[in-house]
């Protein structure tokens, strides 16, 4: 029945998850919702090494996407860094140079972007990557 159904695709997703992932050091972008805490709890409960972030402007107010993320992680023991749009330079000077070359920014273009220069920076931070 649907119960055996979501039970195949939970552990085929599962499956899939630890596949990609390898035995490295995984590093997790943490929005809080349940796509990227699903992922979160199939790493942490095979026992992988990680670390998981978020992006704010400003600090994260309580119940905010980076807090409910900085919480979820907490609660599993799993290093969280919040990365701030106003306070990291790098970041910041990444979207404006991408906005004055005449780039029509979308959301998972630059998303990808920063993704990309906090796993380096959290992977820099790691002993043992």
């Amino acid at each position: 029945g649907r119960r055996e159904i979501e039970r195949e695709l939970w552990a085929r997703i599962s499956a899939a998850v630890l596949d990609v992932s390898g035995d490295k050091h995984a590093v997790v972008a943490l929005s809080g919702g349940y796509d990227s805490t699903a992922l979160l709890g199939i790493l942490h409960g095979a026992g992988r090494t990680l670390s998981t972030f978020s992006f704010s402007i400003g600090e994260p107010a309580p119940s905010s996407d980076a807090d409910v993320a900085r919480r979820r992680a907490a609660l599993l023991g799993v290093e969280h860094l919040v990365y701030r749009f106003d306070e990291d330079r790098d970041i910041a000077a990444m979207l404006r140079a991408q906005l004055d070359s005449g780039l029509v920014l979308r959301k998972p273009c630059y998303e990808l972007a920063a993704y990309e220069r906090a796993t380096e920076d959290i992977l820099e931070r790691c002993p043992n990557p």
